[in-house]
């Protein structure tokens, strides 16, 4: 009788968050063990062959190539790319393998079949250092440990926040404070976890450009009319004197890359970006004017979703928080620094002396648990409020919902 599937499956979502492994590492050492078991029968002490697929598990990644060096497990498809539910169904077909054990007690009953792997899309505001908590939980594995496949794409935030409540393509956004001053006019979605709870970005201006006063007449770069960013800088030219609506030109240019090439280019003369691309623009001779973390209490990004998934997907909600929220705190640790580095290098097209940089610069943004201050949630109602001219008070109830990541926090 062959190892039975109660034995291999047991709990293997739970059993994959204890290691971290690259696949591609993983794939060779699958072969090599494969060749050694088909060579010579396994002892009763199973666990090797167990603890070789959790780490599987917890490290495919979306698209990868498998490596000729996997041996001949692989039926002559050695070297084409899976995607990852391909893969997936492959290594758990190569460790069933019939492998019997003479010393081994009765199979068990076979267990629950692991959960099926759901697909979700994330819309995000711009790509960069806002959203890399969801890079990192991806490229880690910790999405899938959850059962889930995300993909995130960039798009307009009013645009994220239609389509989610439309239930048209986009499960979640992280456009937190656009949608934060949704809710406050009364749009049906929550805020339920934070990737930061301080904003990294940094105003950047031409050169001749020296204070933010000097922005009067000017054109000023935002991801989107009534976004965080356009909310960022209206706050930092109110604060010197001058009047938003009035005194400069706000320009919607949805993604963080390319207002820098607009600044740069002359097409707008400052904006609000993204660190990850403010050092590059330093190097480039422009102007960090405002590092608004020093002066604004707002959290920046986050997971959002609809009242409707929270009530009738609950499940769903909290693990793609625990996944996010465990994302962020693989970021935030130090020991893992150098790794971090090297994976902004390669999903922004940084080099390695701007990426150390940024790294430095906003580390300390990056959300411990997933629960901003009260204020800094505050600071978006109140500009909601604002400039909808809603004069009752709004419960922060009505536009965020922390029970999840709280659940995550306690452990559960």
């Amino acid at each position: 009788m062959g190892q039975s599937n109660a034995h291999l499956n047991e709990n293997i979502f739970t059993f994959a968050g204890a290691n971290n492994i690259d696949v591609r590492i993983f794939i060779k050492e699958l072969g090599d063990q494969l060749r050694i078991f088909g060579n010579s029968r396994p002892t009763k002490d199973n666990k090797c062959i167990r603890e070789a697929r959790a780490d599987c598990l917890c490290s495919l990644q979306g698209n990868i190539q498998v490596p000729q060096e996997a041996g001949k497990a692989d039926d002559g498809n050695i070297g084409k790319p899976f995607r990852q539910e391909d893969l997936f169904e492959r290594i758990r077909g190569l460790l069933d393998l019939e492998c019997e054990d003479p010393e081994a007690p009765p199979p068990a009953a076979a267990t629950a079949t692991p959960r099926k792997i759901e697909k979700i899309m994330v819309g995000i505001p711009s790509s960069g250092f806002t959203d890399f908590c969801l890079v990192v939980a991806k490229d880690k594995g910790f999405y899938l440990q959850e059962g889930l496949e995300v993909e995130y794409q960039v798009m307009n935030s009013d645009l994220a926040i239609k389509a989610m409540v439309g239930g048209s393509e986009v499960d979640y956004t992280t456009s937190w404070g656009s949608s934060v001053r949704a809710a406050v006019q009364g749009v049906p979605i929550k805020a339920v976890a934070a990737e930061l709870d301080k904003t990294p970005h940094i105003l950047v201006t031409r050169q001749e450009i020296k204070s933010v006063a000097d922005l009067r007449g000017k054109k000023i770069g935002v991801a989107s009319i009534g976004g965080t960013v356009d909310v960022l800088a209206r706050i930092a030219l109110k604060k010197a004197g001058v009047d938003p609506d009035k005194e400069v030109t706000m320009v919607a240019i949805p993604d963080s890359a390319t207002r820098l090439v607009s600044v740069r280019t002359g097409v707008i003369d400052g904006s609000v970006i993204d660190p990850a691309f403010a050092i590059t623009a330093e190097k480039e001779g422009l102007s960090l004017l405002v590092r608004f973390k020093d002066v604004v209490d707002i959290a920046m990004s986050g997971l959002v979703t609809t009242d409707k998934r929270i009530k009738e997907n609950p499940d769903q909600v909290l693990r793609t928080v625990r996944a996010t929220v465990k994302g962020c705190q693989y970021l935030r640790d130090p020991k893992n620094r150098a790794e971090m580095v090297k994976l902004m290098t390669q999903e922004f097209k940084l080099s390695p002396e701007v990426a150390d940089r940024t790294y430095d610069l906003s580390i300390d943004t990056v959300s411990e648990d997933g629960i901003p201050r009260d204020s800094a949630v505050q600071t978006d109602i109140d500009t909601a409020r604002e400039r909808s001219g809603v004069k009752e008070n709004i419960p922060l109830s009505q536009v965020v919902d922390y029970s999840f990541a709280r659940k995550v926090k306690e452990g559960r």
